[in-house]
């Protein structure tokens, strides 16, 4: 729920999901194979890049999205495909 300016002072649920979708349509953004761009998208994506950013410790990304079992976040880390990067990464990490 948000404050807005009416009477009632609360937004709810079914406002925020119609700006949301008018947001989307307006941005004329594409559907996928994955589905049409959901307003709990936005959460996915973000919670994506802190678990793939390598200054971030895994722990402090569950924390942030609420999650209560480590490996719900893990499930946002996604696999690195270029050799390169991987390659990059781990010489980092050796030090």
């Amino acid at each position: 729920m948000f404050v807005n300016g009416a009477a009632s002072g609360v937004r709810g649920l079914s406002d925020i999901q119609r700006a949301f979708r008018k947001a989307r349509e307006r941005a004329d953004l594409p559907v996928t194979d994955a589905g049409e761009v959901v307003f709990h998208s936005l959460r996915h994506t973000r919670i994506s890049r802190l678990a793939n950013h390598p200054a971030i410790p895994l722990v402090h990304v569950r924390d942030f999205a609420r999650h209560t079992d480590l490996a719900t976040t893990q499930g946002y880390v996604h696999r690195i495909g270029d050799a390169k990067v991987t390659t990059a990464i781990g010489e980092a990490l050796a030090g």
